[in-house]
């Protein structure tokens, strides 16, 4: 008998969001009056944020909708991973804005479990997020070199990956406003 087995997977997991209209129209109550700011830890040319690890912008601003449909969207993520927890924790939260020429650097989120985006406004061309490699020691093998691994996504998704996998945006190169809301979590685990 052949067969392959994936090791070492990384799972990333990519769905719409099922109340499209009242998340937008939660998001849109803060996304206008919230002041952006750059972080000048990030160099120039990067993104303006609303919120940083140390902020939870969710809990802040009350976003019940998104936190319920967040809810469902873990718990489906946790049982394709086989994964049980008692309970999880949103450490931090923050909302991001990328105007022309904006983009993100290549950065992890450290010590959280899972981390993820929201697409709150999108448009083509406005920045891809890309994910690279885990797995640096591939570079030496021509047959699994892939350094990194783009993905187009669309207004209303939401995307869910471990917090140890590096990951970037794209230039922003439209007119046009892209702002997402990234999120970290940590769980407490069902002890067997």
């Amino acid at each position: 008998m052949t067969s392959i087995a994936e090791l070492f997977g990384t799972p990333l997991y990519r769905s719409k969001v099922n109340n499209y209209d009242e998340i937008q129209k939660e998001f849109s109550l803060i996304v206008s009056d919230i002041p952006f700011k750059p972080n000048p830890y990030y160099g120039q040319n990067n993104f303006l944020t609303y919120g940083n690890f140390d902020r939870n912008i969710i809990k802040e601003r009350v976003l019940v909708r998104f936190e319920k449909e967040l809810e469902s969207h873990i718990k489906l993520f946790s049982e394709n991973l086989n994964f049980k927890y008692r309970s999880y924790n949103i450490r931090s939260s923050w909302i991001a804005k990328f105007e022309k020429g904006n983009y993100a650097h290549i950065h992890d989120h450290g010590s959280s479990d899972i981390s993820g985006v929201y697409y709150y406004k999108k448009c083509d061309n406005d920045g891809n997020i890309f994910f690279q490699s885990p797995v640096p020691q591939s570079e030496s093998s021509m047959c699994f070199w892939n350094p990194h691994f783009e993905l187009s996504v669309e207004q209303g998704e939401l995307l869910l990956f471990p917090g140890y996998l590096k990951h970037g945006i794209h230039v922003n190169e439209t007119e046009e406003t892209r702002i997402s809301f990234s999120f970290d979590i940590s769980f407490i685990r069902v002890v067997d």
